[in-house]
């Protein structure tokens, strides 16, 4: 099994035995297990965890809460918790990036190009990561000559693109139906 959910569950129990009390770490590890291994009745109990023991404003586990809703295809939950992040001082660019993926992951493209404008507008472009949240975004849903004017964007930018700008590039367009290219 590569996912290995069966030890991953064993230390959580043997935690619980030896009276150590799980925490939203605890839980955001294994929600992303089981989101990973699409198990996604267990992941949606273990994000329902995540979201009773959320003490204070950690941004990692608000990160990992959007990551996860995305997985889930929770709109709602998702907005939810973008809402709580855009209310924090300071929205990180790591944030805007993964809920771009996020909203594309469940198929909401208007939303997702949304964020990356205002991204782009608070953060600047600075990173290939940040191009490449919206490329991932349009090659999985086969829109590849928007995802190629941003590859052409990428080096106005001063960016370089990285194997993983080509790995979205030719899965989109596989996606899209061109296989010579």
């Amino acid at each position: 099994n590569d996912h290995n959910i069966e030890r991953l569950a064993k230390v959580f129990g043997d935690m619980k035995q030896a009276n150590v009390e799980p925490n939203e770490i605890s839980y955001c590890i294994l929600a992303t297990a089981h989101a990973v291994a699409r198990l996604s009745t267990v992941c949606k109990a273990y994000v329902e965890a995540i979201e009773k023991s959320t003490s204070g404003n950690n941004w990692s586990t608000y990160d990992i809460l959007v990551i996860l809703y995305g997985y889930l295809g929770m709109r709602t939950q998702l907005e939810r918790i973008w809402s709580i992040i855009q209310g924090l001082p300071n929205v990180r660019s790591k944030s805007f990036v993964l809920a771009v993926e996020a909203f594309g992951r469940i198929g909401d493209i208007n939303r997702a190009e949304e964020l990356w404008a205002e991204m782009k507008l608070v953060k600047g472009l600075k990173s290939t990561e940040q191009l490449n949240s919206l490329i991932s975004v349009y090659c999985k849903h086969g829109f590849i000559t928007k995802a190629t004017s941003l590859y052409k964007e990428m080096e106005k930018n001063g960016c370089k693109p990285n194997a993983i700008t080509f790995r979205h590039l030719a899965l989109g367009c596989l996606k899209a139906g061109l296989r010579n290219e």
